[in-house]
């Protein structure tokens, strides 16, 4: 396994950077429309891991779903105050995957309707998907820095 090379809140601070030059639209929606839409990415994200992908096709997934909770880490202002939780095996089950996204579908959901939800069940979701996105990096030999930039710098 690769040693990480930056703390999480560069990792964030990158993101958000990013986030501000290249998606300027997202970015200047207010805080839960930002979070709605990076529920959809979410959704997208676990639909296309259930639907078998290629190891390629996996990899990018699993990159865009670190971009999306740094995004989220970045956009509530949490970064340097979220753990990263991994699973015990360094591996990944769809389950435990839906299980970090879905508390963050239904968040996004909530704040259609009701605007005093609390965003909070994002920082949860974000953590245990970086944690579980660490896994998978460590599992396949590289870490979770290398897949951030290397997916960061194709879009």
């Amino acid at each position: 396994m690769h040693p990480p090379t930056l703390a999480l809140a560069e990792l964030v601070a990158g993101q958000r950077l990013h986030n501000q030059c290249h998606h300027r639209d997202i970015a200047a929606l207010p805080v839960h429309r930002q979070l709605q839409h990076f529920a959809i990415h979410l959704g997208k994200y676990l639909a296309r891991l259930a639907s078998g992908p290629t190891p390629s096709q996996e990899r990018q997934t699993m990159a865009a779903t670190a971009l999306i909770a740094l995004s989220v880490l970045g956009v509530l202002g949490v970064a340097p105050a979220v753990p990263l939780i991994r699973s015990p095996d360094a591996d990944w089950t769809m389950e435990i995957f839906a299980g970090a996204v879905l508390p963050a579908l239904k968040t996004a959901d909530d704040l259609d309707h009701n605007r005093e939800t609390t965003t909070q069940p994002f920082i949860p979701a974000a953590g245990r998907l970086l944690g579980l996105v660490a896994g998978y990096a460590a599992h396949h030999n590289t870490s979770l820095e290398q897949l951030v930039l290397s997916r960061r710098q194709c879009i």
